[in-house]
């Protein structure tokens, strides 16, 4: 069973007050790594790393997967809570989270094979913070 992610290329300002949609895709990379199959998948995570300086008191998110980069056509999601992000131990100015997902989609017949839109609304003080790594993590499920 083949496994990998999608990750971000762009590395938007995120807003607490819409969404910000972020493309997610296949990385390029000298190591081989797989498509995202359309179906018999597992999607399993999202990882978020978002860079901010000044004080934040309030380091929560909420989050969907959309098929089209309008987020008309949903993927995933919303996650069903904010997620309350960490701040980094020696760069005090990153913040991570992961999410659980747990679902299994199949790719739509207006969708793009390997490219997700990841759709992001910062709570708080994480107002203006810059979109450092974003990847959803998937592998495949068997039959039976």
């Amino acid at each position: 069973m083949s496994s990998g992610f999608l990750q971000n290329t762009a590395t938007p300002t995120l807003s607490s007050s819409s969404y910000v949609g972020i493309a997610l895709v296949k990385p390029v990379s000298d190591i081989p790594i797989f498509e995202l199959p359309s179906a018999m998948v597992r999607w399993s995570h999202l990882e978020i790393v978002v860079n901010k300086s000044g004080t934040v008191s309030g380091q929560s998110f909420d989050a969907f997967l959309s098929w089209d980069s309008g987020g008309d056509d949903i993927a995933a999601g919303p996650l069903q809570n904010s997620i309350t992000m960490v701040q980094g131990q020696t760069t005090t100015t990153r913040y991570m989270a992961t999410a659980v997902l747990d679902v299994h989609p199949s790719l739509p017949d207006d969708g793009t094979k390997s490219t997700l839109y990841l759709w992001l609304k910062m709570h708080n003080d994480l107002n203006g913070a810059i979109l450092s790594r974003a990847r959803m993590y998937w592998h495949e499920i068997s039959k039976g």
